[in-house]
């Protein structure tokens, strides 16, 4: 498997149907195994989020969801030790050639692997191979509401958990629950271990999720796979529409969330210009 690194993180530079097949095989290896797909906001907050960065470390598959990683990837190829006004040039002809050429996009990475994109394929093969599948998180009602579609498609998916998630808190970059959803939480891990699920998807968002997975480890051994999958279920429900193809294709989804989504401008135009900086920053 070929992995490099990105701003101290793993990235593994894998095909779509390579990274299908690696957690088709994880599923098999004994023990509690997890999956990230990182995106630019996870890779700049792991750089002071010490757990938060182990987890990345410790996890057996990291693909790279955000074109973001594709193109620090590129352009992290390219540039040698130079001063830091020659990289900034470097890093807008580096955009520009990313957005008009298919081929430097994927360089270094084959392509972007989302987690809308795996998850709909890992499903398939889960009806397929009879892997059971617990739904977590998401809008309130959405995991059942995806159940139900995805049962109604295809009565053999063996969906063994549908449940909506609790309220999260951040502190000193910390993950706790909040006091009123603590039996909630114990509630849903008790729910988790006794389906056993091969896979476990859990959509709390970048990366409250990943957090949760990774200080939940003990709890979760009875699971195969665990995967933080975002905003994924929502698409799949057919609650929220994902960017044209064309827009996907250059890059450009991460406007479309925005423009469906104005609440994550806040977020966005604070995380894109930090990881740039940090990229052209980089020594990799």
């Amino acid at each position: 498997m070929s992995r490099l690194t990105i701003l101290g993180l793993p990235v593994d530079a894998l095909f779509f149907e390579e990274v299908v097949k690696n957690c088709d095989r994880l599923i098999h290896v004994p023990g509690l195994k997890w999956a990230v797909t990182l995106n630019p906001e996870i890779a700049v907050v792991a750089q002071k989020d010490k757990e938060l960065r182990r987890m990345v470390h410790e996890a057996s598959l990291v693909t790279a969801d955000g074109s973001g990683l594709l193109w620090a990837a590129s352009y992290l190829s390219e540039i040698r030790s130079q001063s830091v006004f020659i990289r900034w040039i470097k890093a807008f002809i580096s955009g520009f050639h990313f957005f008009f050429s298919r081929s430097y996009r994927h360089k270094v990475i084959p392509g972007r692997v989302t987690g809308v994109d795996l998850v709909r394929v890992l499903l398939k093969l889960a009806s397929h191979r009879g892997y059971r599948v617990f739904l977590l998180g998401g809008k309130p009602g959405v995991a059942e509401l995806l159940r139900k579609k995805l049962f109604e498609v295809d009565p053999r998916i063996k969906i063994v958990g549908a449940t909506d998630g609790f309220r999260l808190n951040i502190d000193d970059n910390r993950l706790s629950v909040r006091e009123e959803d603590k039996d909630r939480e114990h509630q849903v891990l008790s729910e988790i271990q006794r389906a056993k699920p091969h896979l476990l998807l859990v959509a709390f968002g970048p990366p409250k999720q990943e957090r949760w997975i990774f200080q939940h480890q003990k709890e979760l051994r009875a699971v195969k796979l665990a995967i933080g999958v975002g905003g994924t279920f929502d698409f799949l429900a057919g609650k929220s529409r994902r960017a044209p193809r064309w827009m996907r294709s250059v890059g450009l989804e991460f406007l479309w969330r925005l423009f469906c989504e104005p609440k994550r401008f806040r977020r966005m135009i604070t995380t894109l210009p930090k990881f740039i900086k940090l990229i052209v920053n980089s020594r990799n």
